[in-house]
Parts: C-alpha cells; sequence; structure tokens
C-alpha cells in the first residue's frame, strides 16, 4: 500500500506546487495499468491497494481523477514528506493553473 500512497501523496504536492491540485483532489489520466507500472507493483494488487484506499475513506480514483478525503493518512502510508522535494506554492492567483507568478510580488 506504500508504494501507491507515496505516488499519490508526491503527484498531490507536485501539482499543488504549480496550481494543478488544491490538496483535495487532482486529475490523473492514467490507468491502473500505468500505475503499477509506476509504482513496480502487479496489476491486481493496484487493484486491492486502491479499494483498501478506498473503503478507508482514505483517498479514491473516479474516472482518472484522484480524491483525497484523508491526506495526513495518505502521507503516513506512503512515509511521504512534501519536505524533501523542495516545493513551495508558487502560484499567486488560484486561477494561475501553471502558477504564474504575480508581476506584483
Amino acid at each position: 500500500m506504500g508504494r501507491l500512497a507515496h505516488f499519490i501523496s508526491e503527484t498531490n504536492a507536485r501539482l499543488a506546487a504549480i496550481g494543478y491540485s488544491d490538496g483535495k483532489a487532482f486529475g490523473l489520466p492514467i490507468n491502473q495499468t500505468d500505475l503499477s507500472e509506476i509504482t513496480g507493483l502487479k496489476a491486481i494488487h493496484v487493484t486491492r491497494v486502491l479499494r483498501m484506499l478506498r473503503e478507508e475513506r482514505i483517498c479514491a480514483f473516479r474516472s482518472s481523477r484522484v480524491e483525497i478525503a484523508d491526506l495526513p493518512r495518505l502521507e503516513q502510508i506512503g512515509q511521504f514528506d512534501p519536505t524533501h522535494l523542495y516545493l513551495e506554492n508558487r502560484s499567486t492567483d488560484p486561477a494561475s493553473p501553471l502558477g504564474e507568478q504575480n508581476s506584483n510580488g
């Protein structure tokens, strides 16, 4: 469960840094086969882990969208520490999906 939780947590952090995640949901147009290749897990294991995360109300993967209900728990399961990425949320305008800096600041 850890590898998949880590991948989802890291993807969320990276997308939040550029304005593509609000910390609770983001688009992820990949399938379970892609997830298995990314994490090095067998497809059947990815299916089981996604079901467990959904049943435990931690996160759900629906229609190419990840919905996170319990980010601290997800990060704990994945042993994810966002400070290791050295990211900061660069978006000063919430309507700016690319994290463009405001010229006033």
